[in-house]
């Protein structure tokens, strides 16, 4: 049975996604109109946007998961909070790698980021190309790797319709984050309860 999202019929499933990307949204002080909005303005913006958003999650992911818990010693989280902005994106001791090494990002999800990683490299690097759409700045086979639907791009896509499948990965992303980052019930001799 669907239910209903932002006045639009969806899927069970698809209600779930949002339902979990804007809870990993608020974690940030943000919400998903946030993302609704994000295809305005030109593809360079759109690009910078959604790898900014995907660089806060992690960060939260990261302070939250890796840093706290029970057995960690007494910290500066104000301090810790400003090490894990620092992080670079990719690298051995970069953020995607960190999440990785925790189980809290697929290898799908890593490939997904490297590639908007790119594209915003592409952008940012060389000014000259803000006012280029994304197909003339990246190739087919890079767009296809932000489109996380196979056999859903084809030359007959349009530029918002890219868009839409861009802002859907983001979103996927922020659900896997959400999904794996939450804490597991453990079943303790005393009843259930979470680590």
């Amino acid at each position: 049975m669907n239910e209903t999202v932002d006045d639009y019929e969806v899927s069970p499933e698809f209600a779930q996604l949002l339902r979990r990307a804007e809870q990993m949204l608020s974690k940030m002080g943000l919400d998903l109109k946030f993302v609704y909005d994000l295809s305005d303005g030109e593809d360079w913006g759109f690009i910078l946007k959604c790898l900014s958003i995907l660089e806060a999650a992690m960060g939260e992911v990261i302070l939250d998961r890796c840093f706290n818990n029970k057995y960690a010693l007494p910290r500066d989280e104000n301090e810790l909070s400003k090490i894990v902005a620092k992080m670079s994106l990719e690298g051995g001791t970069g953020k995607l790698a960190f999440l990785r090494a925790f189980s809290l990002l697929s290898k799908e999800t890593v490939t997904f980021v490297r590639t908007l990683n790119s594209v915003r490299n592409r952008y940012a690097h060389d000014i000259r190309l803000n006012t280029m759409r994304l197909e003339e700045v990246v190739d087919g086979d890079t767009i296809r790797s932000l489109v996380r639907v196979r056999g859903i791009y084809d030359a007959t896509t349009t530029p918002q319709q890219l868009r839409f499948f861009i802002s859907f990965g983001v979103l996927s992303v922020l659900w896997e984050l959400h999904f794996r980052a939450e804490p597991k019930p453990t079943i303790l001799t005393g009843g259930l309860s979470t680590m």
